[in-house]
């Protein structure tokens, strides 16, 4: 049986037909894939062109609104850099503006140094002025932050310019009150040093010299009073090294005027 069957598969790969045959059966089965191929691609590539051509017209679009963009936001950056400039002439106005207001007024001072003043003392004289610190004391601030190098200095606005002008002459010198005058209390003249160091417009206060009536019996119907020399040092202003800001400002400024400092 199983040679029967071997038998018929033999025969079934037995090719009759002869070879010239295939040969052609080949060719043109070659030739309808190639056709089928060039049809194909004939047809894609209309398709491919419509599409990079509505693809091409809608990149130019976008280019154009990309370019009125860039347009616009050189338009910005030009107006931001004016702006800009602007705003650093108009700050650096500001703190030259800030600056000039720093010294206090002496109607302040004059109030905060009468307001506590004892009747058993009398001013006869009151001086306020600025004085330079000397250089052993001011060694210590001779780095000021404010302080700007050759190059720096060249290329500073007008307006700092003129602030740094202010800080070179008024920032190394002290705002002094010398006072003298008469006392019937030695004690109520220290007490009263001692408020004046204690108030906020002040540094300090401190007695220079005190004689006593007998040492000055040249005083015509005082005789019983002492002569004495203070000096009291004023806090530096706002916008000075050391000094408050605008706040404490104001604070110091209104409990000056209504007479309730520390």
């Amino acid at each position: 049986m199983s040679s029967v069957v071997e038998t018929v598969e033999k025969e079934n790969d037995i090719d009759f037909l002869p070879a010239h045959y295939r040969g052609h059966t080949a060719q043109r089965k070659g030739r309808a894939w190639r056709l089928s191929t060039i049809v194909l691609v004939g047809l894609l590539l209309p398709a491919v062109s419509v599409y990079q051509l509505r693809m091409r017209s809608q990149l130019k679009r976008e280019l154009g609104n990309v370019a009125a963009q860039c347009l616009k936001i050189d338009g910005y950056r030009a107006q931001l850099q004016v702006l800009d400039t602007q705003r650093q002439q108009q700050e650096a106005r500001a703190r030259l503006i800030a600056y000039l207001q720093f010294p206090w007024p002496r109607s302040q001072i004059l109030t905060a140094l009468l307001v506590s003043l004892p009747q058993s003392l009398t001013l006869t004289s009151i001086q306020i002025e600025e004085i330079t610190v000397n250089a052993v004391g001011s060694a210590s601030a001779a780095k000021s932050p404010h302080q700007e190098t050759q190059a720096q200095a060249a290329s500073l606005l007008p307006s700092d310019a003129d602030l740094k002008t202010l800080r070179d002459k008024h920032d190394p010198a002290q705002v002094t009150v010398m006072l003298t005058g008469l006392t019937t209390d030695p004690s109520q003249l220290h007490e009263y040093l001692g408020q004046l160091s204690r108030n906020r417009l002040f540094v300090k206060a401190e007695l220079l010299s005190l004689e006593s009536p007998l040492a000055k019996r040249a005083i015509a119907a005082r005789n019983d009073a002492a002569q004495f020399r203070a000096k009291v040092i004023v806090v530096p202003g706002p916008g000075q090294p050391g000094g408050p800001q605008n706040n404490e400002r104001n604070e110091t400024h209104n409990a000056s005027v209504a007479g309730r400092l520390p």
